[in-house]
Order: structure tokens, then sequence, then C-alpha cells
């Protein structure tokens, strides 16, 4: 069965992929403060494009990926990559494993808080003592509408308190919560935030989508929407 074919084989502006680089760029070295340990073994479940996963190479990581769309999982195995194409939950790895498991974009495509709540308690088995989970997801204070317009499988409505609850409940203490619009991160953000509200990309797309590839205008409006990122750690039970 395809998943997500729409996604990968969309097009991608240049202005899109640095934008790319330079959120994961920075997301690494946010995580990069948590860790201790000289030698990780980190998962990322939802590899999507790979940008986290290219990231991360080089670095004393020993990084595991999951993703479900087949040809994305081909692609990055080609460039060398450990990845294991397949849907969550449950997660095809061993438990008391990873120091870190990363899940960008991935919650909100939970059917409802059930199958979150059992993704989020597949990934506290898998992590050893003291290990992390992150999470990177829309809010949907400020997406809105966009939320469930801009994606058909979206799902379980993703806000930091409600993600916060959700991993309080299940063995995590949130340690961190960061928000972020585009590539902009914390008090930087606030500015693009709203002038990202009242960006009219309806008559962008009117008066000059013809030069620009289907949907630039659009995927503007979501890429500087406002995200948040959440660092929980495990705690024993």
């Amino acid at each position: 069965m395809k998943f997500f074919d729409h996604y990968f084989e969309g097009n991608v502006s240049d202005i899109g992929l640095l934008i790319e680089k330079k959120q994961n760029k920075y997301i690494f070295s946010h995580i990069n403060t948590f860790i201790r340990d000289k030698n990780v073994n980190l998962l990322e479940i939802g590899t999507g494009k790979g940008h986290f996963a290219r990231t991360c190479k080089g670095k004393s990581i020993n990084y595991v990926g999951i993703e479900p769309n087949e040809k994305q999982a081909d692609t990055l195995k080609k460039e060398g990559f450990e990845i294991t194409c397949c849907y969550i939950p449950p997660i095809p790895c061993k438990d008391n494993f990873f120091n870190i498991i990363y899940c960008a974009h991935v919650l909100e495509h939970m059917n409802d808080f059930k199958m979150a709540q059992n993704m989020i308690q597949e990934i506290y088995n898998k992590l050893t003592v003291n290990g992390y989970i992150v999470i990177v997801g829309p809010n949907y204070l400020d997406w809105r509408d966009e939320f469930f317009n801009c994606d058909f499988t979206h799902n379980y409505v993703t806000t930091p308190r409600r993600v916060a609850q959700l991993l309080t409940d299940n063995g995590f203490q949130v340690v961190d919560t960061l928000l972020f619009s585009g590539f902009l991160f914390g008090g930087k953000r606030f500015i693009v935030k709203y002038l990202n509200r009242l960006y009219p990309w309806k008559w962008f797309d009117v008066l000059f989508g013809k030069y620009f590839h289907a949907g630039f205008f659009y995927k503007a409006k979501l890429t500087f929407s406002e995200n948040f990122l959440i660092i929980a750690k495990k705690i024993e039970k």
C-alpha cells in the first residue's frame, strides 16, 4: 500500500531545503546538550526525507531509522543508513537499548489518543534508563484548520500542553519545551509567526502561482506555522 507518496514526490524549493537543513541542524545541536554518553544509540521514528539522519551522519551516534514509505526507506538505505520499513506501533527494536528516540511530525498521524498512548508506551520500553524522547510536532493552536487541511492523515491533535500531559502520564518527565517557526526558535519566532498569520497565500497563488511550482505559497504558509519541540526523560517506574 502506498503511504505518503504525495509528500515524497512533491516539489521542494531550494529555499525550503535550506530551511529544513537549518532547522534540523539547530534541533540536533539542542538535543546534543542533553547527551552525556560518547556513543549514543539513537532511533528516529519517521525519517521523512532524511534531513535529520544526514545531520547525524559523521557524529558519535549509532543511528537507526524507521520509515513507512518504501521508496524513501530504500533511498536512505542506499546512502548507508540502517532503516526498517514498517508502520508503528509496534516498534520492531529491542527493549532498553536507545539513549534517544526522535519523532518529528509522527504523533499527529496516530488515529486517536489510545494509539498515541500506545506509541509512547512502546518508546518508553525501548529507551535505556534516563533515556530521552524528543517529539517535534505542529502546534494546533497556531495551525488551526490547516492542521487537518494540509494532510489527510492528521488525526491526533498536538499542542505542547497535550503532548506534555501524554508524556507525563506514561512515565516521562518533561525537561524542555521549545517553540519555533521555520528556522527561528524561541523568541526570535514571534515576528515571523504573526506575519505568517496575516500572509494572504491564496492571493499570492492567484497572482504569481504560474511562476512557481504547484503549492509553493501554501507550503510557505505551513513552513512558518508554529511547531514545538519537547524533550522528556524516562523515569523508572
